[in-house]
């Protein structure tokens, strides 16, 4: 965590400065806050007034954070914290932007969408007061929610429309920020920010709990995969944060399906004694997970994991591909992984040994529901899913 960062081009040159600079794993987060108030003829309604209040309190803060966020990913300036420079991880792939106001601004989630100028190419900034802000710390305590939450609030900003940033908060902690299949845009009313605004202060302990406090989160809950997922997480290695965010979009019956299918493919191997391999494929998501069970050597587990994932990887056409090798004899779900989001690109040596190979797999989408050979295929092709991505 980094405050007062400054951006300089040259010695004696500086670009613009980030207020609050945090970086985590391969992700930054660029934080600039401003103090401008909404003015009483903007709340009256004079939208002239409207617009130069967002102007200056959001939209000047964003293109502060636009200069800042290329530098960090283009490493096209120096960065300065304290008057030394600051040298950042060369994993960093993204960096998420919040604008703050530090005085309550009504309305500023809905304005955003409205009066909000950016370039086709630039991401979507969360907008939102300190006190909202708060909010947030309070309910993402782990890094990794917290940057899931942005990751998909911005990917999303044009699917999901609210008239404030707890209403879209609520309606996460509830049911999960993802793209509904079929449907252009969802409306989110304010009873999801409702559900926040009774369960918040219970737990603050400003109120006596009532029934109310509890119907903000999910009835869902997998202990196992919940360790696999905390059990990625203690790696420290910065690239399977993005391996958390693709376990993060199974959650619910598509974490199940997973714990599912770890537990029978050790089974497997335990009663047998021989090494077995599994691909889930996931073609909503573009992507995919290869698990393999060794009934012994760790030493094959090693040798097998990363080149079946591969290949697997390189049949189904995916992007994203996770890979999870077990012993059948140990007390962990998972012994080994490896994770790459590296775009599909046409690969002839590949190709030409995938020819010579079977090639298996169970495909579902992200809910866990499993997917028939004559179903039609998640990708939107309109195809059945044997003459698509279930080739």
């Amino acid at each position: 965590m980094y405050t007062g960062v400054q951006i300089e081009k040259n010695k004696g040159h500086t670009l613009t400065d980030i207020d609050v600079l945090a970086i985590a794993w391969n992700k930054a987060v660029i934080a600039q806050v401003k103090s401008k108030r909404l003015t009483e003829l903007a709340k009256l309604g004079d939208e002239s007034k409207l617009v130069a209040d967002f102007e200056a309190a959001v939209q000047d803060a964003y293109n502060q954070a636009l200069l800042s966020r290329q530098a960090i990913l283009d490493r096209t300036n120096k960065l300065l914290a304290n008057g030394r420079e600051l040298l950042l991880p060369e994993a960093i792939d993204e960096a998420y932007i919040l604008c703050i106001t530090l005085d309550h601004y009504p309305a500023v989630t809905h304005q955003a969408d409205v009066y909000l100028k950016k370039g086709s190419g630039d991401p979507f900034p969360l907008a939102l007061s300190v006190f909202e802000l708060d909010v947030f710390a309070f309910y993402f305590k782990d890094p990794f929610e917290f940057l899931y939450y942005l990751r998909q609030r911005v990917a999303l900003n044009d699917h999901f429309k609210a008239n404030s940033e707890m209403s879209v908060l609520g309606f996460h902690l509830k049911h999960k920020l993802f793209k509904e299949e079929n449907v252009s845009m969802v409306a989110l009313d304010d009873s999801f920010a409702q559900l926040i605004d009774a369960n918040f202060p219970a737990l603050r302990g400003s109120v006596p709990k009532t029934t109310a406090a509890d119907k903000l989160y999910p009835k869902w809950k997998n202990e196992e995969f919940q360790q696999l997922v905390d059990q990625i997480k203690s790696t420290g290695i910065s690239g399977f944060t993005d391996a958390i965010f693709f376990l993060y979009d199974l959650a619910g019956k598509g974490a199940d399906q997973l714990v599912t299918f770890l537990k029978s493919i050790k089974l497997k191997a335990a009663l047998d004694g021989r090494s077995h391999d599994a691909r889930l494929l996931y073609s909503e998501l573009n992507a995919g997970i290869t698990i393999v069970s060794e009934p012994r050597s760790p030493e094959a587990l090693q040798t097998k994991l990363l080149p079946l994932a591969e290949m697997s990887k390189y049949r189904s056409k995916a992007d994203v591909w996770l890979a999870l090798g077990c012993m059948a004899t140990s007390p962990r779900l998972v012994d080994a992984m490896g994770f790459t989001k590296e775009p599909w690109k046409e690969d002839l040596s590949l190709r030409d040994l995938i020819a010579k190979l079977p090639f298996g797999g169970t495909a579902i989408n992200h809910s866990g529901t499993k997917i028939g050979r004559n179903d039609q295929c998640p990708c939107g092709s309109g195809q059945k899913f044997k003459r698509c991505h279930g080739k």
